[in-house]
C-alpha cells in the first residue's frame, strides 16, 4: 500500500472590518501644526495578506484607509478612462486643435496589457492615448481594451475586458465666401451671410455697420436703399463651445462685404472760377474763363461742357470738369451748359447753365455773312445790314451818306428806315433814286469803344 501527501493553499478574504487605532470612528483626528501624528490601519485574517494604502482627498483633509485583496491571479478589471482628471464614459467634447490625452487603467494579476483602438487612427498598445491637435476626423468611439493571461495548474486562462467613450470635436463655424455687393438707390436688400456650422450648431448671428447700425439676424436688411448706406458691413457668427471639464467658449469667425450703391448723375454746380453762384458772369475780352462743373454720381458721370445746346466744347469720362476758355473773345459770350449722365439717368440727364457776356467793343459777327457792296437798280429796296457782336450793347447807332465831301447823318422818313434790333441794326431804303446812289457809313458805340462799317451802293450799268 502506497499513500502521497498533497498540499492545499487556499485563499481567502480578510474580515471585511477595517480598524484604525487612534481614531474614533465618525470623529475628526485632531493634531497639533508642526507636530507629527500617527494613525494605523489594519485587518484580520485573509490568505494571500491583503494590501494596506492610506489616500488623501486634497480637495477636503479627508484620508481613506482602503484593503485589496486578489487571489494569485485575476482577469482585468473593467478600465478607468481618465480625461484630464475626470473619470469619464459616455462621452466627452475637446475643441478643435487642441489636445486629446486619454488613460486607460485597469487592475488585474498578472498586469493587464493596453490597446487602444478608433476609426482614424492607428493602434497603439500604450495605456495613455494621444493626438496632439484634435481634428473633425478624429470624432468617434475610442475603445481601450485590457487582456492579461492567467497560469492556473492545470491551464492557461486569457482574462479580458474594455471600455469606450465618444470623442466630441467641437470647433466654431466658418462663414463662407461673401462677395461685395452693387445695387441701384431704392432697391431692396436682403442678403444672407451665409456659413458653414460649427459643432454645436446653434449659430449666433450679428451685421455691423460702419455706422454701428446692427442686425440680429443671418440677413442683412434695408428696404429702400440710398446712397448713405454705401459703405462697409460686418457679419460676425459664434457659437457656445463646452469642453469637458473646462469653462464654456466662444467659437467665432467673421467676414466684412461692401455695399455700393449706384445712382444717377446730378450736378452739383456749375461755375466760373472765381465767380460761385453767379449764373451771370461778365469778364473782360482777352481773359482766360475757367468754367468747373462738379457732379454727383455713381457710376462716374460721362460729362460735357457745350455752348448754346449743339456746340460740345469738352468732353469727359468724370464726376469733375475744368475747361479754360484761354484769351476769351467777344464771340465766345452765350450761354454754356453742363450736361451730366450716367446708366441710371433717363433722357438727357442732369443739366446746369450759364451765361456768360464777354465786355468788349462792337464787330461784326463773324458769324453771321452781311454784304458791304451792292449794285442796284432805280426804284427798288436796298437794306444795308450789320449784325453787331458788343457788350455791352451799344448805345449809339449812327447811319451816314457822304455827300459833297461830307458824312450827313441819316434819319428815318418816308423813304428811310433806321431799325436797331438788339444787336442787328440796319437801313432801308424803300425806293432807290439817283441821289440815293454812293457811299455810305455806320458808326456804332458802346462803352468800351465804337466800330465804323463803310457800304457802297452802285447803279446798275455804271463803271
Amino acid at each position: 500500500m502506497s499513500s502521497s501527501l498533497i498540499t492545499l493553499n487556499i485563499t481567502y478574504p480578510p474580515d471585511s472590518t477595517l480598524m484604525i487605532d487612534g481614531f474614533l470612528s465618525n470623529g475628526i483626528y485632531y493634531v497639533i501644526e508642526n507636530s507629527i501624528g500617527t494613525l494605523t490601519c489594519k485587518t484580520t485574517g485573509g490568505n494571500p495578506k491583503p494590501s494596506l494604502s492610506w489616500t488623501r482627498c486634497f480637495d477636503y483633509e479627508i484620508y481613506t484607509c482602503s484593503s485589496s485583496f486578489s487571489t494569485t491571479e485575476n482577469p482585468p478589471t473593467v478600465p478607468i478612462l481618465t480625461y484630464g482628471s475626470l473619470n469619464v464614459s459616455g462621452h466627452i467634447n475637446i475643441i478643435q486643435n487642441e489636445e486629446l490625452l486619454l488613460d486607460c487603467s485597469s487592475n488585474s494579476k498578472p498586469p493587464p496589457t493596453y490597446q487602444w483602438k478608433a476609426k482614424h487612427i492607428q493602434v497603439t498598445f500604450n495605456k495613455t492615448l494621444q493626438i496632439l491637435e484634435t481634428e473633425k476626423m478624429h470624432e468617434g468611439n475610442y475603445t481601450c481594451f485590457v487582456t492579461n493571461t492567467m497560469n492556473a495548474t492545470e491551464r492557461q486562462q486569457n482574462g479580458s475586458n474594455r471600455s469606450t467613450v465618444e470623442v466630441h470635436v467641437l470647433y466654431p463655424p466658418t462663414i463662407n465666401t461673401l462677395e461685395n455687393l452693387t445695387l441701384v438707390e431704392g432697391d431692396h436688400l436682403n442678403f444672407s451671410c451665409s456659413v458653414t456650422h460649427g459643432n454645436p450648431k446653434k449659430t449666433v448671428f450679428l451685421w455691423t455697420s460702419e455706422r454701428h447700425m446692427t442686425w440680429s439676424s443671418q440677413y442683412l436688411t434695408i428696404r429702400n436703399i440710398s446712397r448713405d448706406d454705401d459703405m462697409n458691413y460686418n457679419c460676425s457668427v459664434y457659437n457656445i463651445m463646452t469642453p469637458t471639464g473646462k469653462s464654456p467658449v466662444k467659437g467665432t469667425d467673421s467676414k466684412m462685404i461692401h455695399l455700393s450703391v449706384q445712382y444717377s448723375a446730378t450736378i452739383k454746380d456749375f461755375y466760373v472760377n472765381g465767380y460761385k453762384s453767379v449764373r451771370n458772369v461778365t469778364a473782360t475780352e482777352y481773359d482766360n474763363v475757367t468754367f468747373i462743373c462738379n457732379i454727383d454720381s455713381k457710376p462716374i458721370s460721362n460729362t460735357s461742357l457745350r455752348l448754346t445746346t449743339d456746340k460740345t466744347l469738352v468732353w469727359t469720362y468724370s464726376n469733375v470738369l475744368s475747361f479754360t476758355l484761354g484769351s476769351a473773345k467777344c464771340i465766345d459770350s452765350g450761354t454754356y451748359f453742363c450736361f451730366g449722365k450716367n446708366e441710371h439717368n433717363i433722357g438727357v440727364g442732369s443739366t446746369k447753365q450759364l451765361n456768360l457776356f464777354i465786355r468788349c467793343s462792337p464787330r461784326a459777327n463773324p458769324m453771321v455773312p452781311y454784304t458791304k457792296n451792292f449794285t442796284s437798280a432805280r426804284n427798288v429796296t436796298v437794306v444795308l445790314f450789320f449784325p453787331a457782336l458788343a457788350y455791352p450793347k451799344p448805345d449809339s447807332v449812327i447811319w451816314q451818306k457822304y455827300s459833297m465831301s461830307n458824312w450827313i447823318s441819316l434819319s428815318s422818313n418816308s423813304n428811310i428806315n433806321i431799325s436797331n434790333n438788339a444787336l442787328n441794326v440796319s437801313v432801308s431804303i424803300y425806293t432807290m433814286m439817283e441821289t440815293d446812289f454812293g457811299r455810305y457809313r455806320l458808326i456804332i458805340t458802346n462803352v468800351v469803344g465804337s466800330y465804323v462799317q463803310d457800304y457802297y451802293i452802285n447803279a446798275e450799268g455804271r463803271f
